[in-house]
């Protein structure tokens, strides 16, 4: 079946995936332009099956997904792979306007199997097959059309041989007896289903302005979170274009009600004139639905309580590394610190024993139980 290289009509997409059907494994990635916007505009989107039958959609020239790529993606049936997968199928999902199904992520896989904790695709491709990936268009303008040929080179090597390296990493997962982990994680990727979810952005954005805010004022400051990431996604603006890190804090400790306060900011002035009654507004907009767990939790910042979990956070980490790094998996795969800090917290509240999760749980659990047994012998817990 002949097939240009770059697929930029819903025919060819139609025949590119009627030739994928029966491929049970085919490689994914994006080029995609998101400097000045809040969502993303996507160039392209690359689909390898072998270093010599690789493809590109132009997802510019077709701005609504064709329906033959957004069945392909729903295939649960074809293991879709993407190097560092999060943000590709995100941003897949948002032009897809769907859930990809059966996504394996290549740099999850290669933390279990002794890589390190984020292999980049060019090191992993370079260590298992020598071949070093050009990265000299890796900033180029993907919704400028023609595309040159350096930028079909460039974006075609990104799948060229990532099919090969799933391969490779199951096979060598299996053999290790962790291929069922990784599935177990990668299924986290089909969750995707609400790209640049929104209560995950005001969270962000929460996190960063807090610990500069008096404790009166911190639900205010998360009405005022939530509406300005509103205001981010009606305008298509990234939240740092309309106000600079540390500026709601400002805005909030400054009591807005009264607007010679807004002087006291560093917001230019235009600004003030232009926002000073959506602050206003947005701080005592009792609709506003406020996280109180968050909000709580956030208070809690140097109190007893959360000094003893983030040291038994850091006493339990300790001994799930040594245990992670003796099976050649990467730490921060198991358990990232935040994640054994919610457990802690989670048991200490509950006052019993949290279950760990799936396969961590049959990787873990003796030294998970051990600990709080031990802990609470000595008398340094009580649950």
């Amino acid at each position: 079946m002949d097939l240009p290289i770059l697929i930029d009509t819903e025919r060819d997409c139609e025949k590119l995936f009627e030739m994928l059907a029966n491929e049970p494994m085919v490689a994914m990635d994006t080029e995609f332009v998101w400097s000045r916007s809040y969502f993303p505009f996507v160039g392209i989107v690359q689909i390898g099956i072998s270093p010599e039958k690789s493809f590109m959609i132009d997802a510019a020239a077709m701005p609504e997904c064709p329906k033959s790529f957004k069945e392909f993606l729903e295939n649960e049936k074809i293991m879709k792979v993407c190097h560092d997968a999060h943000q590709d199928v995100q941003i897949i999902n948002y032009y897809a306007k769907t859930i990809t199904k059966n996504v394996l992520d290549t740099q999850l896989a290669a933390a279990f199997v002794g890589f390190g904790k984020s292999i980049s695709l060019g090191d992993l491709i370079e260590k298992l097959y020598g071949k070093t990936l050009d990265k000299s268009e890796q900033r180029a303008n993907w919704l400028k059309r023609p595309l040159t040929n350096a930028q079909l080179e460039y974006a075609l090597e990104d799948v060229r041989y990532l099919a090969d390296c799933a391969k490779f990493l199951m096979e060598t997962a299996k053999e290790r007896g962790v291929w069922d982990w990784i599935l177990d994680d990668c299924r986290e990727l089909s969750k995707i289903d609400r790209p640049f979810e929104f209560s995950a952005a005001v969270e962000k954005s929460y996190i960063k302005e807090v610990r500069m805010v008096a404790l009166r004022n911190r639900p205010k400051l998360y009405r005022l979170c939530y509406a300005v990431e509103n205001l981010a996604r009606e305008k298509n603006l990234p939240r740092s274009f309309l106000f600079k890190p540390g500026q709601l804090a400002e805005i909030v400790n400054c009591n807005p009600e009264n607007p010679n306060n807004m002087r006291k900011t560093t917001l230019p002035l235009k600004n003030i004139q232009k926002y000073t009654k959506f602050f206003v507004d947005a701080i005592n907009n009792k609709n506003i639905p406020i996280d109180e767990e968050l909000v709580q939790r956030m208070l809690a910042f140097k109190s007893p309580k959360a000094v003893m979990i983030g040291n038994l956070a850091k006493e339990l980490s300790v001994f799930f590394d040594k245990v992670s790094e003796e099976k050649g998996i990467s730490p921060s795969r198991v358990y990232n610190r935040k994640q054994i800090t919610d457990l802690v917290r989670d048991t200490l509240e509950n006052k019993e024993i949290v279950a760990l999760d799936g396969w961590r749980n049959v990787f873990l659990s003796k030294i998970w139980n051990d600990f709080w047994i031990k802990k609470q012998n000595l008398g340094e817990v009580v649950l």
